[in-house]
């Protein structure tokens, strides 16, 4: 079953977002094991960041990465 989670960093910039992206993407741009779906960009207050993972245990395994 699908398991979708959402990062949000109050006071994030689109610099910090690519550099946490660099440190746990492949890169080759490609999405890391178990993901299937990623999305980011400016909200409100800072940064927010939509991933979907393929379990539960993939989208764990992706936050304990990061």
């Amino acid at each position: 079953m699908a398991y979708g989670v959402v990062h949000h960093f109050e006071d994030g910039t689109k610099e910090q977002y690519e550099a946490s992206v660099a440190a746990v993407h492949p890169n080759d741009g490609s999405l890391p094991d178990g993901q299937v779906f990623h999305a980011a960009g400016p909200s409100a207050d800072g940064w927010t960041i939509i991933a979907v993972h393929d379990s539960q245990q993939s989208g764990s395994n992706s936050v304990m990465r990061s």
